[in-house]
C-alpha cells in the first residue's frame, strides 16, 4: 500500500472517532505532521504520528520523500484574528450591499452570520424571483434556511444541501455560488434561463448551523467538527453525524452507536432537529422533488445510490449515465479529475440523506397537484482535494475557492438538463 494512502487512511480513521466535544481523545494541539509533495504540483498535508497511535513511518522515510516537518496541526490553519477580521469587515460595510456580490467574496470563507446576511441581501435584490425563509430551528436556536428561487411551484423542484459537515467549509461557497448563478440568470445565459423556466431550485445552505457555527466560534480547536451539537445520553461527548441519522436501515453499516463516534447514528432514526426539519420541509413541498444534490468534501467523486449496501438502485443506469456526464463535464472545464461510482462500493453508510431520497417515507408524500408519485435522482458530490490528502483536505485555501465552484458549474447544469419529468 503507498505510503500517502496509508497515512490517509490512518488519519481518516483516528479522525473518525476523535473530535469529540468537550473532551477531545485526539488532541490537533500535539499531532506531529508533515507536509509532503504527492507529485511535483501537489503538496499534501499527512499526518505522522499522534501521542496515543503507533508511528506509521519514520522521519527518515519522510525526509527521504522530500518531506518536511510541522510541529502542530495548528500551524496549517488560517490564524483566527485573520479571519475575524475579514468577517468582521463584511459586516461593517452591510449597508453597501453590493459588497456581498463583489468579485472577492469568493476568496475568503465566512461566517455562519456572514453568510446569512448575504442569502437575504441576495432575496432583497432580486426579490421577484428569490425567497429565503426558516425552515426550522436547531437545537441551540439557530434557524435553518432555506432559498428558493423560481416562484412557480407548480414547476418539479431540485434541491441543493451543503455544510451538513460542518469541518467541509469549501461546501458552502459552493451553494452560494449556485444560488447567486440562478438567481442572476436572465435570457443572455440561455442555459441557465431555460432551467429556470422548467424547475424551481430549493437551496439549504447550511444543513447543521450548531456545527458550523462552532466550527468558527471555537476556532482552531473544532475546526474539524462533524457532528451537531445534541446532548447524548450518559455521554459527556456531544453531537450527531446528520447524514447517518435519516430514515434508511438506520443504525446498520458504516454508523456507529458510540456517542464519541464522528460517524455516531443518534439514539433513533431520524431524531435530529435537523433532519426532521428538512425531512419535513421535502415532503411538504407542493411540487414533487425530481433531483437532488448532497454536496461534501473531499475526494472529487461524484456517488450514485446506494450507501447502506452495494445492492444498485432499479434505475441504475439512468444514475450512470447522469454521474458519468457530471464527471465529464467538470474534467473537461476545471483542473481536478472526477471519479464516478455507487457509494456503498467504496464505503457502507447507512442512514444518509440521499438514499432516505429513494424511501417510500418520502416518495409517496412526493407527488404533484395531480397526486402522481416522483422518484428523484439524488446525488452525492465530494469537493476537492483527493482522498490521497488526509484531514487536512477539509481546509482547502481560500485562493482556490472560486476555481473549484466554477469548474463544479458546468457539472450541476448537466445534471439539472439530464434531469427526466416521469412519475412512478
Amino acid at each position: 500500500m503507498a505510503l500517502p494512502f496509508l497515512l490517509s487512511f490512518l488519519l481518516l480513521f483516528m479522525a473518525g472517532d476523535a473530535n469529540n466535544f468537550p473532551d477531545l481523545e485526539y488532541d490537533v494541539d500535539t499531532a506531529l505532521v508533515w507536509k509532503c509533495p504527492l507529485s511535483p504540483d501537489n503538496n499534501a498535508t499527512v499526518l505522522y504520528r499522534d501521542k496515543d497511535y503507533q508511528y506509521v513511518a519514520s522521519s527518515q522515510e519522510l525526509l527521504n520523500k522530500n518531506c518536511t516537518f510541522v510541529s502542530n496541526m495548528f500551524q496549517l490553519l488560517s490564524p483566527f484574528d485573520e479571519l475575524k477580521e475579514q468577517n468582521e469587515a463584511v459586516k461593517s460595510k452591510n449597508v453597501k450591499r453590493n459588497v456581498f456580490h463583489h468579485s472577492s467574496w469568493f476568496k475568503q470563507y465566512h461566517n455562519l452570520s456572514v453568510m446569512y446576511d448575504w442569502y437575504k441581501s441576495l432575496a432583497h435584490e432580486y426579490s421577484s424571483n428569490v425567497a429565503v425563509k426558516s425552515i426550522g430551528k436547531t437545537i441551540a436556536g439557530r434557524d435553518m434556511l432555506a432559498v428558493v428561487i423560481g416562484t412557480d411551484s407548480n414547476q418539479p423542484a431540485v434541491y441543493f444541501q451543503c455544510l451538513v459537515h460542518p469541518r467541509e467549509w469549501i461546501t458552502g461557497p459552493m451553494c452560494m455560488y449556485l444560488t447567486q448563478l440562478l438567481a442572476r440568470a436572465d435570457s443572455s445565459n440561455n442555459i441557465l434561463f431555460s432551467l429556470l423556466q422548467q424547475y424551481q431550485f430549493i437551496i439549504v445552505p447550511v444543513a447543521n448551523p450548531d456545527g458550523y457555527y462552532l466550527t468558527w466560534s471555537s476556532y482552531p480547536k473544532y475546526r474539524f467538527w462533524r457532528k451537531n451539537l445534541s446532548k447524548n445520553k450518559g455521554s459527556s461527548c456531544l453531537g450527531v453525524d446528520l447524514n447517518r441519522n435519516f430514515n434508511i436501515k438506520w443504525g446498520k453499516h458504516g454508523s456507529s452507536s458510540n456517542p464519541c463516534s464522528d460517524i455516531y447514528h443518534g439514539d433513533n432514526s431520524g431524531s435530529e432537529l435537523e433532519v426532521k426539519t428538512i425531512t419535513s420541509y421535502l415532503r411538504d413541498l407542493p411540487n414533487p422533488l425530481i433531483g437532488a444534490i448532497d454536496f461534501h468534501s473531499f475526494s472529487q467523486e461524484i456517488f450514485y445510490p446506494t450507501g447502506w449496501s452495494t445492492a444498485l438502485p432499479d434505475n441504475i443506469q439512468y444514475f450512470k449515465y447522469i454521474t458519468q456526464w457530471m464527471a465529464s463535464a467538470v474534467n473537461q472545464n476545471g483542473r481536478h479529475t472526477f471519479t464516478v461510482g455507487q457509494m456503498g462500493a467504496l464505503y457502507l453508510a447507512s442512514g444518509t440523506f440521499t438514499d432516505w431520497l429513494l424511501t417510500d417515507d418520502f416518495i409517496n408524500s412526493n407527488k404533484d397537484k395531480y397526486g402522481h408519485k416522483y422518484k428523484p435522482i439524488p446525488i452525492t458530490v465530494e469537493l476537492p482535494p483527493t482522498r490521497t490528502v488526509p484531514i487536512t483536505g477539509f481546509m482547502v485555501p481560500p485562493d482556490q475557492i472560486l476555481s473549484i465552484c466554477k469548474e463544479m458549474t458546468p457539472a450541476v447544469i448537466k445534471f439539472i438538463s439530464l434531469l427526466k419529468k416521469t412519475t412512478l
